[in-house]
């Protein structure tokens, strides 16, 4: 099976890092797929499939809260003017993930293709935003 998402080298910001970080979400994401899609296309499908995503969604998790701490610290250290506002998006997308893991795991979220599609949107927007915080990294790292 092909994978769902593909890494692109321009998403590579420079910070060895954080790029290992952000291609292991990637993986991450394209791990938990299948198993998505068996419960999309098997909705009556009993409990096991279900916690299985919800365990591959916890170490996605995980993952991610982990790369924003280190984000967030190599932030500060460069004292970067934007950390609040985007320390605030890693808030609100925490909370949104482990909402949505509490709801699949009680069998009260209904799983369709746009919940899954908006795991890739999410990525593609850290990403961006990333960048921007890349230039004021590298700016600091070379006294421009």
């Amino acid at each position: 099976m092909e994978d769902f998402f593909q890494w692109r080298h321009d998403w590579l910001l420079g910070i060895p890092e954080l790029d290992e970080q952000h291609k292991a979400l990637v993986e991450a994401i394209n791990e938990l797929a299948p198993h998505y899609l068996r419960i999309i296309s098997n909705p009556k499908s009993n409990k096991a499939p279900r916690q299985k995503l919800t365990g591959l969604l916890q170490v996605l998790y995980n993952d991610i809260e982990r790369h924003f701490r280190d984000e967030e610290k190599m932030m500060k250290e460069a004292a970067y003017t934007e950390y609040k506002n985007h320390a605030h998006a890693h808030v609100m997308l925490l909370a949104e993930l482990k909402n949505y893991c509490n709801h699949i795991n009680n069998r009260d979220e209904e799983l369709d293709m746009k919940s899954l599609c908006s795991l890739k949107t999410w990525f593609i927007t850290h990403i961006l935003d990333d960048r921007k915080f890349a230039s004021h990294f590298h700016a600091t790292r070379t006294g421009d």
